[in-house]
């Protein structure tokens, strides 16, 4: 008898409080989703094929950078083929390049040693295929000259063309950098290397990624080069027009070491894949397989998507019944 009384309590407080919990539980899920859905696209600028002396127009395009107070990551190529880069650099230039770096308005990457392809590999790459060894040396020279000569951190790698392979990734690690972008094909291993792709070549279908960018929360890597600005009458007016709306539309930009450290990235082997599934399509609540669940848990936007509406049938399942079990024990009192 004690136990029903104190079973009857029971139930009689839950039935009060139930409705209460469930309504907090649901606020909290939408809370934690909300927020995060209404995120906007983070933008990462990388210029690649910079070279290390003064070049009018990478300084003029690094000026419009600067206009917008928006920072700008340049791949350099260490020992230009074409010589460019070779011999002395101009000292004013040098302390150009560390007083933007100090300021937070460029990033160096490493983009390859000397930009050119060595024989027998299609598409053209100037590490796949090569010894472990062989790339680690070419890695340590570069980053070791840019380093030396312009006394900055570089911190991530650029591959020419995109394209290498898993022994570049190996040396990449030995060599300290936090991370590499390429594109969302490359290869990937289990390193802590943080894998931040391109997802958008030059400056096209811009009104169409200004709007998905205001969609969902993610990242959109945008790759150009000097010569995208000789090409289908694109001009630096209309790079100063665009970067002006991505300032009007509110979108952080970041270079890629403050990237990782600002943001919750996961750094490993999905990285790659994780891009690519969050290149701006609609949030999916479903997902095929395992793999794909691997890499949506990963991403915090969708993470919250895909525990808390499981959460919220489980709140809801045990409201139900509850509800049952004290409708009975009304209808069946002992």
């Amino acid at each position: 008898m004690r136990y029903n009384l104190l079973g009857n309590a029971v139930l009689s407080a839950l039935q009060m409080n139930l409705k209460c919990i469930f309504a907090v539980g649901f606020v909290l899920i939408w809370g934690l989703c909300s927020p995060l859905s209404a995120q906007q696209a983070a933008f990462i600028f990388r210029m690649d094929d910079a070279v290390l002396q003064a070049d009018s127009m990478q300084d003029k395009i690094l000026a419009v950078f600067q206009k917008h107070n928006i920072p700008l990551s340049w791949g350099v190529i260490p020992f230009a083929a074409d010589s460019q880069a070779r011999g002395n650099v101009d000292k004013s230039y040098i302390n150009t390049i560390q007083n933007a770096v100090a300021k937070g308005e460029l990033e160096l990457l490493l983009h390859g040693f000397s930009h050119t392809s060595h024989d027998g590999v299609t598409p053209k790459s100037e590490f796949a295929g090569r010894s472990l060894s062989s790339q680690k040396t070419m890695l340590k020279r570069g980053k070791y000259y840019i380093e030396e000569k312009f006394k900055v951190k570089v911190n991530y790698f650029a591959p020419p063309w995109n394209t290498y392979d898993k022994n570049t990734l190996v040396a990449l690690q030995s060599l300290d950098f936090e991370g590499i972008s390429a594109d969302l094909g490359g290869v990937t291993n289990a390193s802590d290397l943080t894998y931040l792709p391109c997802t958008q070549i030059d400056f096209s279908d811009w009104d169409k990624l200004l709007q998905q960018s205001n969609e969902s929360a993610g990242l959109v890597v945008v790759l150009f080069h000097t010569y995208t600005f000789s090409k289908d009458g694109f001009t630096l007016a209309d790079l100063d027009t665009q970067l002006s709306r991505v300032v009007a539309n509110g979108n952080p930009c970041n270079t890629f070491s403050s990237y990782t450290r600002q943001s919750h990235s996961f750094p490993g082997s999905l990285r790659y894949q994780l891009n690519a599934k969050r290149r701006y399509s609609k949030l999916f609540f479903f997902l095929p397989n395992r793999e794909q669940q691997k890499v949506y848990l990963e991403d915090f936007t969708s993470f919250y998507y895909v525990i808390g509406i499981p959460i919220a049938l489980v709140l809801l399942g045990v409201y139900r019944f509850l509800r049952k079990v004290i409708s009975r024990r009304k209808c069946h009192p002992e």
